[in-house]
């Protein structure tokens, strides 16, 4: 077991352990940028600043084609759900989700591909994670759950607008 792999888990049975980034090294893959002149014109023509535009990976290919072959089924939306122990201040929480975003192109991204020859992934200077507050303190513990149940199956079911950044 490499020490960097021995670093980790000892972050992880250990909370207070002082690990630096270097404890762990992620593998880097550089894709080149699209350069055509098609692409980059109907990416800037919206108006919104682009940083990069670069071909879908495969990945994304399978997105694109289950989004447009089976629209609204949910089969490519991630859903995360925590239980936070006390309040938080939902303006700070979203500053800090903003940060995130701005920090990694691929939460900035959206997928070009109706009015060009190759489908593309557009990477935005800048996107805006939008927020939506629910207050059900004064439902019955059962009914917050029936609720959370029926609003995540809405939220996956309404699909995602891939012209529009991946993350919500």
């Amino acid at each position: 077991m490499s020490s960097s792999m021995r670093a980790s888990q000892k972050g992880l049975s250990n909370p207070s352990a002082d690990l630096t980034h270097e404890s762990v090294t992620y593998p880097t893959i550089r894709r080149q940028p699209i350069e055509s002149p098609q692409v980059e014109h109907v990416a800037h023509a919206s108006g919104e600043k682009v940083e990069e535009t670069y071909p879908l990976s495969p990945m994304q290919q399978g997105m694109l084609f289950h989004s447009l072959y089976q629209p609204r089924s949910g089969i490519d939306i991630e859903q995360m759900v925590c239980r936070l122990p006390e309040a938080i201040e939902a303006q700070i929480f979203l500053k800090a989700w903003n940060c995130v975003i701005q920090r990694h192109p691929i939460l900035r991204t959206s997928f070009l591909w109706d009015s060009t020859n190759d489908p593309a992934q557009i990477v935005h200077e800048w996107v805006r994670l939008p927020l939506e507050q629910q207050d059900w303190r004064s439902d019955s513990p059962q009914e917050q759950a029936d609720r959370l149940t029926a609003y995540l199956q809405h939220d996956r079911q309404r699909g995602l607008d891939l012209t529009e950044s991946l993350s919500r």
